[in-house]
């Protein structure tokens, strides 16, 4: 689904478009310090809904409301979409959350 997504209309006006999965943890800093800069584009697995702390220092995406996290799968449990929730606003700062299910 991501594939299709970064192949489609949309998603090749994406400049930075980045795909995370349990096999490239071993970079998953970077990425995350990457998610939260402006123009940037990062899609991260159901594993990573938890325990990660995306702390944004740039002051173009604070000044247009904060990191956007788009959920796009239903959660099986209320935690953890309270976690992912949690992704957008960590310390005080702003931050949205939409979740979006296709049928």
């Amino acid at each position: 689904a991501i594939t299709a997504f970064k192949n489609s209309e949309y998603g090749l006006r994406l400049n930075n478009a980045e795909v995370v999965t349990a096999g490239n943890v071993e970079f998953i800093n970077h990425y995350v310090r990457q998610a939260t800069r402006s123009k940037e584009v990062t899609f991260f697995s159901r594993v990573f809904g938890r325990g990660l702390d995306f702390v944004c220092y740039d002051k173009t995406v604070m000044a247009r409301g904060g990191v956007a996290v788009i959920q796009t799968f239903f959660s099986e449990e209320l935690a953890e979409e309270i976690q992912i929730k949690g992704r957008t606003c960590r310390q005080g700062e702003k931050g949205t959350y939409k979740m979006v299910l296709l049928a």
